[in-house]
């Protein structure tokens, strides 16, 4: 999983990645980001192989400005994007098992 907190760098790791893409964008201070950490490591450790996991983080870097192009207003917020394009938006706390089913509707997993 990797933490980005600059525009050209989420442009390079989200915008022109080959795989999908789940992209967190979070606040260290927010609880229910910090407890979507374990799912998210769960949901690397799994599915490396189909999709990326990348974290953003609103209160470093460039991140809140990245926030702002993608209009967060809540955290946690998950984005599944696929060849630089949303195709899904989730806003709040989320399990495995919704996250699995998020990525099975959208062919990302069989």
């Amino acid at each position: 999983m990797l933490e980005i907190n600059n525009k050209d760098q989420f442009e390079k790791e989200v915008l022109e990645s080959e795989k999908p893409v789940l992209v967190e964008f979070h606040a260290h201070w927010c609880g229910p980001s910090k407890a979507m950490e374990s799912v998210l490591a769960d949901v690397d450790k799994k599915y490396s192989n189909e999709l990326m996991v990348i974290k953003v983080s609103v209160g470093e870097g460039e991140g809140e400005f990245i926030t702002y192009d993608y209009r967060i207003k809540a955290y946690p917020t998950l984005l599944l994007m696929k060849e630089g394009r949303t195709m899904e938006r989730i806003i709040g706390l989320v399990d495995f098992n919704e996250i699995t089913g998020l990525l099975k509707k959208n062919n990302i997993l069989e």
